[in-house]
């Protein structure tokens, strides 16, 4: 992405990987514990084969270009489907960023917010979230979330990946920061004119719409627990997961060697007549976690290639995510 915005920082170029989950007050049982992890999964899954089925583009119905999460009713990941692993390290911190502009006391049944917004996690433009709360007899039980790569997004280019020729981000496509575009299981007609004015195929409306049912069929997973277990025991069964998780994780990271790791490398250019663009990161291991530092990278380009770097928690980006990815498949 050309030129990112200010509030973009590049100040503070490190990101260590931590958690913040709460004490486990009353364990659910291994039994109910292992049959609600397992449903969360599977509803995750589940969404992600109705977002296949049901989309109209080859992007998403064939590339599987798009991914899929539950979350609690404090908007933290609890379930993931086997997707896109690029888009789940921002989609975390992407949801509770939406959340701040739609709190939960405004949000309905049936309601969906959508944002595609790069200074909030998305990856670029056409990469597309859409959060759906989950309520059963007026108590939110948590959030069906997923992110699709959307054909086109409008911008200076068929399918809004242009990266020379272009100076800023305005240039890429259509910017959505969090808009509600179904309230109580009604489309916001104005806002799916805006879009549709916008793009230059049809198959983007039919992908939202996808994108709503996929939520929809995760939403009703997630209903179909809490009516088998209670409401109490499923929200004390996603902490614990997240209480679990963090434990693993720490346990995992105590495991590698600690140290200091360093790598760089080069991209050829940015466009015709540009130079190599150097990227070096160095690793450290520690017995808190493991903290990444991009200093001595180049800095920004005028293409539509930059990554976001934020040192807030409340934000994430596409470089961000892809550290998760990477910190996942090193402990494996």
């Amino acid at each position: 992405m050309p030129n990112a915005r200010k509030r973009a920082s590049r100040a503070t170029p490190t990101t260590a990987v931590s958690s913040r989950a709460l004490p486990v007050d009353r364990p659910v049982d291994p039994i109910t514990l292992s049959v609600i992890w397992g449903g969360l999964i599977s509803a995750a899954a589940e969404m992600g084969v109705t977002l296949t089925r049901t989309a109209y583009s080859v992007a998403v119905r064939e590339g599987s270009d798009f991914s899929t999460g539950v979350f609690d009713a404090q908007g933290r990941m609890v379930a993931q489907g086997d997707y896109s692993p690029g888009h789940l390290g921002s989609m975390a911190f992407a949801v509770k960023r939406m959340l701040q502009d739609y709190p939960v006391e405004t949000l309905s049944e049936g309601d969906a917010i959508v944002s595609n917004d790069p200074g909030i996690g998305s990856g670029h433009l056409p990469d597309v979230y859409m959060v759906c709360p989950v309520f059963l007899d007026g108590t939110l039980l948590g959030f069906a979330v997923n992110i699709a790569h959307q054909i086109d997004i409008g911008g200076s280019a068929s399918g809004s990946q242009t990266i020379t020729g272009i100076q800023d981000n305005y240039q890429e496509g259509l910017r959505l920061l969090p808009t509600r575009i179904y309230e109580r299981g009604k489309p916001v007609s104005d806002v799916l004119r805006i879009i549709e004015a916008n793009v230059r195929v049809p198959e983007v409306l039919g992908d939202i719409r996808a994108q709503y049912t996929a939520n929809l069929t995760g939403a009703r997973r997630m209903q179909d627990l809490a009516r088998m277990v209670g409401a109490d025991t499923l929200r004390e069964a996603m902490n614990e997961m997240i209480v679990r998780s963090e434990i693993q994780m720490r346990e995992a990271i105590g495991r590698l060697k600690p140290g200091r790791y360093h790598f760089e490398d080069w991209m050829d250019d940015s466009g015709p007549g540009t130079g190599p663009i150097r990227a070096c990161v160095v690793l450290e291991i520690g017995p808190d976690g493991i903290a990444i530092d991009w200093t001595g990278s180049d800095g920004q380009r005028e293409a539509g290639m930059n990554s976001y770097l934020h040192r807030s928690e409340e934000h994430t980006s596409e470089l961000q995510s892809r550290q998760y990815l990477v910190c996942r498949l090193l402990l494996e």
